[in-house]
Protein backbone atom coordinates (compact mmCIF):
# COMPACT_ATOMS: atom_id res chain seq x y z
CA UNK A 1 0.00 0.00 0.00
CA UNK A 2 2.58 2.28 1.11
CA UNK A 3 4.44 1.77 -2.61
CA UNK A 4 1.01 2.48 -4.34
CA UNK A 5 0.93 5.19 -2.68
CA UNK A 6 4.42 6.96 -3.32
CA UNK A 7 4.19 5.92 -7.23
CA UNK A 8 0.51 7.96 -7.23
CA UNK A 9 2.65 10.86 -5.64
CA UNK A 10 4.89 10.81 -8.24
CA UNK A 11 2.39 9.95 -10.89
CA UNK A 12 0.12 13.08 -9.61
CA UNK A 13 3.37 15.06 -9.57
CA UNK A 14 4.56 14.79 -13.30
CA UNK A 15 0.69 14.60 -14.13
CA UNK A 16 0.66 18.28 -12.90
CA UNK A 17 4.11 19.15 -14.69
CA UNK A 18 2.55 18.16 -17.93
CA UNK A 19 -1.01 19.66 -17.58
CA UNK A 20 -0.01 22.94 -16.46
CA UNK A 21 2.92 23.05 -19.05
CA UNK A 22 0.37 23.09 -21.55
CA UNK A 23 -0.71 25.26 -23.95
CA UNK A 24 -4.48 25.24 -23.67
CA UNK A 25 -4.07 25.76 -19.49
CA UNK A 26 -1.54 28.23 -20.13
CA UNK A 27 -4.34 30.73 -22.85
CA UNK A 28 -6.75 29.84 -19.72
CA UNK A 29 -4.97 31.00 -16.92
CA UNK A 30 -3.82 34.05 -18.79
CA UNK A 31 -1.24 35.28 -16.85
CA UNK A 32 2.19 37.08 -18.78
CA UNK A 33 5.00 34.68 -18.94
CA UNK A 34 6.82 35.44 -15.75
CA UNK A 35 3.38 35.46 -13.82
CA UNK A 36 3.05 32.00 -15.33
CA UNK A 37 6.26 31.12 -14.38
CA UNK A 38 6.45 32.10 -10.82
CA UNK A 39 2.74 29.74 -10.48
CA UNK A 40 3.75 26.89 -12.03
CA UNK A 41 6.91 26.92 -9.95
CA UNK A 42 4.97 27.39 -7.09
CA UNK A 43 2.80 24.48 -8.09
CA UNK A 44 5.80 22.54 -9.09
CA UNK A 45 7.46 23.39 -5.43
CA UNK A 46 4.49 22.42 -3.09
CA UNK A 47 3.77 19.13 -5.04
CA UNK A 48 7.42 18.15 -5.25
CA UNK A 49 7.88 18.28 -1.76
CA UNK A 50 4.39 16.99 -0.73
CA UNK A 51 6.14 13.62 -2.71
CA UNK A 52 9.61 13.83 -0.98
CA UNK A 53 7.45 13.79 2.32
CA UNK A 54 5.36 10.64 1.22
CA UNK A 55 8.81 9.47 0.02
CA UNK A 56 10.79 10.03 2.85
CA UNK A 57 7.93 8.94 5.71
CA UNK A 58 7.25 5.12 4.04
CA UNK A 59 9.25 2.72 6.21
CA UNK A 60 11.38 1.02 3.27
CA UNK A 61 13.52 -2.09 3.37
CA UNK A 62 16.75 -2.72 1.47
CA UNK A 63 16.86 -3.92 -2.21
CA UNK A 64 20.42 -5.05 -1.96
CA UNK A 65 23.83 -4.82 0.26
CA UNK A 66 25.64 -1.52 -0.63
CA UNK A 67 29.36 -1.86 -1.58
CA UNK A 68 32.10 0.63 -2.06
CA UNK A 69 31.93 0.10 -5.85
CA UNK A 70 28.26 1.16 -5.54
CA UNK A 71 29.38 4.00 -3.70
CA UNK A 72 31.53 4.87 -5.90
CA UNK A 73 29.23 4.76 -9.32
CA UNK A 74 26.41 6.48 -7.01
CA UNK A 75 27.93 9.33 -6.24
CA UNK A 76 29.76 9.83 -9.51
CA UNK A 77 26.21 9.28 -10.46
CA UNK A 78 24.97 12.02 -8.96
CA UNK A 79 27.66 14.48 -9.60
CA UNK A 80 27.43 13.81 -13.34
CA UNK A 81 23.33 14.61 -12.94
CA UNK A 82 24.62 18.42 -11.36
CA UNK A 83 26.96 18.56 -13.93
CA UNK A 84 24.78 18.30 -17.04
CA UNK A 85 21.93 20.71 -15.27
CA UNK A 86 24.77 22.94 -14.96
CA UNK A 87 25.35 22.69 -18.21
CA UNK A 88 22.02 23.17 -19.03
CA UNK A 89 21.85 26.74 -17.71
CA UNK A 90 24.44 28.15 -19.40
CA UNK A 91 22.23 27.32 -22.20
CA UNK A 92 19.04 28.83 -20.75
CA UNK A 93 18.22 32.30 -18.48
CA UNK A 94 18.05 30.30 -14.76
CA UNK A 95 16.27 33.50 -13.95
CA UNK A 96 13.61 33.58 -16.57
CA UNK A 97 13.23 29.53 -16.02
CA UNK A 98 12.07 30.85 -12.20
CA UNK A 99 9.99 33.83 -13.39
CA UNK A 100 12.68 36.11 -11.66
CA UNK A 101 12.82 37.53 -15.19
CA UNK A 102 10.67 37.70 -17.96
CA UNK A 103 11.45 35.06 -20.36
CA UNK A 104 12.36 36.26 -23.94
CA UNK A 105 11.27 34.17 -27.11
CA UNK A 106 14.18 33.36 -29.24
CA UNK A 107 15.77 30.91 -31.78
CA UNK A 108 15.86 27.22 -30.68
CA UNK A 109 18.41 26.76 -28.18
CA UNK A 110 20.77 23.94 -29.95
CA UNK A 111 24.32 25.17 -28.83
CA UNK A 112 26.20 23.73 -25.83
CA UNK A 113 24.67 20.85 -24.11
CA UNK A 114 21.58 21.26 -26.55
CA UNK A 115 24.25 19.94 -29.81
CA UNK A 116 24.57 16.67 -28.25
CA UNK A 117 20.89 15.90 -26.86
CA UNK A 118 17.44 17.35 -26.80
CA UNK A 119 16.77 17.07 -23.04
CA UNK A 120 19.68 17.58 -21.01
CA UNK A 121 17.51 18.10 -17.82
CA UNK A 122 15.69 14.82 -17.95
CA UNK A 123 19.14 13.38 -18.10
CA UNK A 124 20.53 14.80 -15.17
CA UNK A 125 17.02 13.94 -13.05
CA UNK A 126 17.68 10.26 -14.39
CA UNK A 127 21.51 10.22 -12.89
CA UNK A 128 20.66 11.71 -9.95
CA UNK A 129 17.84 9.39 -9.15
CA UNK A 130 19.77 6.54 -10.22
CA UNK A 131 23.38 7.30 -8.13
CA UNK A 132 20.77 7.90 -4.89
CA UNK A 133 18.98 4.34 -5.54
CA UNK A 134 23.29 3.09 -5.52
CA UNK A 135 23.73 4.84 -2.68
CA UNK A 136 20.63 4.18 -0.89
CA UNK A 137 19.45 0.98 -2.20
CA UNK A 138 15.72 0.73 -0.56
CA UNK A 139 11.84 0.32 -2.28
CA UNK A 140 11.11 3.98 -2.43
CA UNK A 141 14.18 4.85 -4.20
CA UNK A 142 13.59 2.18 -6.61
CA UNK A 143 9.61 3.04 -7.25
CA UNK A 144 10.86 6.73 -7.97
CA UNK A 145 13.14 5.72 -10.37
CA UNK A 146 10.71 3.26 -11.90
CA UNK A 147 7.75 6.27 -12.35
CA UNK A 148 9.70 8.55 -13.65
CA UNK A 149 11.07 5.62 -16.33
CA UNK A 150 7.51 5.17 -17.29
CA UNK A 151 6.47 9.00 -17.24
CA UNK A 152 9.37 10.27 -19.10
CA UNK A 153 8.35 9.07 -22.61
CA UNK A 154 5.29 10.81 -22.60
CA UNK A 155 6.68 13.81 -20.92
CA UNK A 156 8.92 14.05 -23.88
CA UNK A 157 6.61 13.46 -26.76
CA UNK A 158 4.55 16.09 -24.87
CA UNK A 159 7.09 18.74 -24.59
CA UNK A 160 7.99 17.84 -28.09
CA UNK A 161 4.66 18.40 -29.92
CA UNK A 162 4.50 22.32 -28.46
CA UNK A 163 8.25 22.69 -29.52
CA UNK A 164 7.46 21.60 -32.82
CA UNK A 165 3.98 23.39 -32.82
CA UNK A 166 6.97 26.53 -31.68
CA UNK A 167 9.46 26.33 -33.70
CA UNK A 168 7.68 23.97 -36.81
CA UNK A 169 10.32 22.47 -39.40
CA UNK A 170 13.59 23.42 -37.52
CA UNK A 171 13.02 21.75 -34.39
CA UNK A 172 11.87 18.84 -36.69
CA UNK A 173 15.69 18.54 -38.32
CA UNK A 174 16.85 19.20 -35.08
CA UNK A 175 15.25 16.38 -33.87
CA UNK A 176 17.11 14.13 -36.74
CA UNK A 177 20.31 15.13 -36.36
CA UNK A 178 20.36 15.32 -32.20
CA UNK A 179 19.21 12.44 -29.82
CA UNK A 180 16.69 12.71 -27.05
CA UNK A 181 18.33 11.58 -23.81
CA UNK A 182 21.66 10.24 -24.40
CA UNK A 183 24.30 11.82 -26.46
CA UNK A 184 26.59 9.97 -29.28
CA UNK A 185 29.53 9.24 -28.26
CA UNK A 186 30.52 9.46 -32.13
CA UNK A 187 29.84 13.02 -31.94
CA UNK A 188 31.57 14.03 -28.55
CA UNK A 189 34.45 12.53 -29.86
CA UNK A 190 33.90 14.00 -32.94
CA UNK A 191 33.65 17.22 -31.01
CA UNK A 192 36.36 17.29 -29.33
CA UNK A 193 39.15 16.08 -32.10
CA UNK A 194 37.79 19.32 -33.66
CA UNK A 195 38.32 21.69 -30.50
CA UNK A 196 42.37 20.27 -30.86
CA UNK A 197 42.82 21.02 -34.63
Amino acid sequence: MDSFLLALAWATFYGLHSILASTPIKKKLNLSQRNYRLCYNAVALTSLSAVLWVHFGLASPTIFTRTIATDIIGFGLIVGGLWVHFLTFQQLSIHAFLGILPEVQGDLVAKGIYAYLRHPIYLGILLIMLGLMLLQPITSNLISLLVTLLYLPFGIRFEEQKLIAEFGDTYQQYCKKVPSLFPRLSKFAHSQKSDKN
